[in-house]
């Protein structure tokens, strides 16, 4: 997976890069979070990270396909 977006109900913030996180960037406006990972890095991990921070994941997409949350 290359892209991946989660939008979630309340802001959230990524301060620990996990191995395989090129880039991150999180929007408290808009409630979001995009997540760029190297190929190593699926989307259920990515997602189970994020839900580890207490914040709720209302929708997810990798590579631009919608994701089971």
């Amino acid at each position: 997976m290359d892209r991946c977006c989660l939008k979630n109900n309340r802001s959230i913030s990524i301060t620990d890069k996990f191995a395989g996180v090129k880039n991150y960037d999180v929007s408290l406006d808009k409630q979001t979070a995009h997540i760029v990972t190297g190929p190593s890095v699926d989307y259920s991990t990515v997602l189970e990270k994020i839900k580890k921070t207490g914040k709720k994941v209302n929708s997810g997409s990798a590579d631009g396909v919608a994701q089971a949350v």
